[in-house]
């Protein structure tokens, strides 16, 4: 994650990304087949890039779109 998007402030994606992000940490993890109880940041990073809604994000950036 060290591309130049993965820095960008959470305001900086389109409303359909972030409204994707949050989406997808409403979903339990295993039903994107992790064998986790609770998503990080950090995991959801890294499965928002997996599932191809965005090409870097910051776990950062992840807590600060959860925030708003």
């Amino acid at each position: 994650m060290g591309g130049r998007s993965a820095r960008l402030p959470a305001a900086a994606f389109p409303p359909l990304q972030r409204a994707q992000i949050v989406e997808l940490a409403c979903l339990e993890p295993i039903a994107k087949g992790l064998h986790i109880t609770h998503w990080s940041s950090a995991d959801l990073a890294r499965q928002a890039i997996n599932d191809g809604i965005v090409e870097a994000i910051s776990p950062r950036t992840v807590r600060q779109i959860l925030a708003v």
